[in-house]
């Protein structure tokens, strides 16, 4: 089995944590170009003057939020690649994922980014280092889950990574999502991964996984 190292996750500062949880969902009512620094501001709190001390730029905001992100992917995948049985933590993972973003408001809020990255080619950089980020991971859970070198799994499996974000990303941005569609989803995501390595692996397909 390959070993797999993983990258240290983000510094995360528990007021920038705070101030990111209150203004998230003035971007995700308002948009990107329609949420003003004063709405931001408000929203957290905050007087402007201190506000900006935290956050010059809406770019600023995002390029936080990415990190806050990545850093959460980082200690989900960090409990995927520790467990003994990869496969199925993976796919329970992907599940709550689904299930947590469509309930809150990181679905709206992340498609709203989408869109604005298709227009400022500085979010649009900031929003590819997330599914970078997640990809590589992802490409480390395949090789993990097949047995297989880092370098094969990502010859093999780096079009499997990106399709699995795009299903990941279609359900999470659904408020609400019908829980029919997001075991259609975590079911297809499993025919995608490599086969288990090991006579006494059991694909999650075989398994009751109970709903969040």
């Amino acid at each position: 089995m390959p070993h797999v190292q993983m990258e240290a996750t983000t510094n995360r500062d528990p007021r920038t944590i705070e101030i990111l949880g209150k203004i998230k969902t003035v971007f995700a009512q308002k948009g990107f170009d329609g949420a003003s620094m004063q709405d931001l501001s408000r929203a957290a709190g905050m007087s402007a003057g201190n506000f900006y001390r935290y956050f010059p730029s809406k770019n600023a905001i995002i390029e936080a939020m990415v990190e806050l992100d990545l850093s959460d992917v980082g200690e989900i995948f960090r409990h995927i690649l520790a467990s003994e049985d990869p496969r199925t933590t993976f796919l329970a993972a992907l599940r709550a994922e689904m299930n947590a973003h469509t309930q809150t408001c990181d679905g709206p809020l992340w498609a709203e980014i989408e869109a604005a990255s298709a227009r400022r080619p500085e979010i649009g950089e900031i929003h590819c280092r997330i599914e970078q980020g997640v990809i590589r991971y992802l490409i480390r859970t395949f090789a993990l889950i097949g047995g297989l070198a880092e370098r094969e799994a990502e010859a093999r499996f780096s079009g499997h990574a990106a399709l699995i974000m795009i299903i990941f990303k279609g359900v999470a941005m659904q408020p609400n999502a019908d829980a029919a569609l997001i075991d259609l989803s975590v079911a297809t995501v499993d025919a995608l991964l490599p086969e288990t390595a090991g006579p006494a692996a059991t694909r999650i397909s075989d398994m009751s996984i109970a709903r969040e």
